[in-house]
């Protein structure tokens, strides 16, 4: 029996799925990848209740422990390019910028196009780093459109900025310090796995 093997990146909700609706187009890490194309969202068992709150977002439907879908994950950048190449990126990937600037906060941006849900997701663990999985070929047969979470009132941000600064430093993205956990979006994160690019000063993964 043939098998597909998937290149996979463990997200907590609500974040995963505002990546497959669209709404959000930037997937903030501590490190870079030299992946390019495919890359599947399996969402945590973990739910990051506090930003669905702040978003509006009601929790209850999110699937947690599953594959969801794909997306291609088109390049990354410092944060400090992405404010020179953000409205070119928009252009060629038809991004939402009116709401997926908002979640932009680096260090390392993981800027990502086309997104397609899995109309059946396909439990599994998950892991840290970017992972496989090998799935049959039928359970990547079905397709649905992800509904948007966000509500109109949220889609406020046109542009990447950031405020976060260390004490004594210039903006942590501009003067390559590590930003601290606490000032990023409370995603599932992962250290750089083996042939991964590791930020230089970046903390120690949780």
């Amino acid at each position: 029996m043939s098998v597909t093997e998937l290149t996979v990146l463990t997200v907590r909700q609500p974040w995963a799925s505002l990546l497959l609706s669209g709404e959000d187009w930037c997937e903030n890490r501590r490190w870079q990848t030299d992946h390019r194309g495919p890359l599947w969202i399996h969402s945590s068992t973990t739910v990051d209740f506090a930003a669905c709150e702040r978003l509006q977002i009601d929790p209850a439907p999110l699937v947690t422990g599953a594959i969801l879908g794909v997306l291609d994950l088109v390049t990354v950048l410092p944060l400090a390019d992405l404010r020179v190449q953000q409205a070119a990126l928009a252009t060629r990937w038809n991004l939402n910028v009116n709401a997926g600037a908002r979640f932009v906060q680096g260090p390392y941006c993981w800027i990502v196009a086309q997104p397609r849900r899995l109309a059946h997701p396909i439990r599994a663990r998950g892991a840290l780093y970017l992972w496989r999985q090998r799935v049959a070929p039928n359970a990547l047969s079905g397709w649905t459109t992800a509904p948007p979470l966000l509500p109109p009132s949220a889609a406020t941000a046109t542009l990447v900025t950031s405020s976060v600064s260390l004490p004594g430093s210039p903006p942590a993205a501009v003067a390559g310090a590590a930003i601290p956990d606490a000032l990023l979006p409370s995603r599932e994160r992962a250290a750089p796995a083996p042939g991964e690019t590791p930020r230089r000063g970046s903390p120690a993964p949780r």
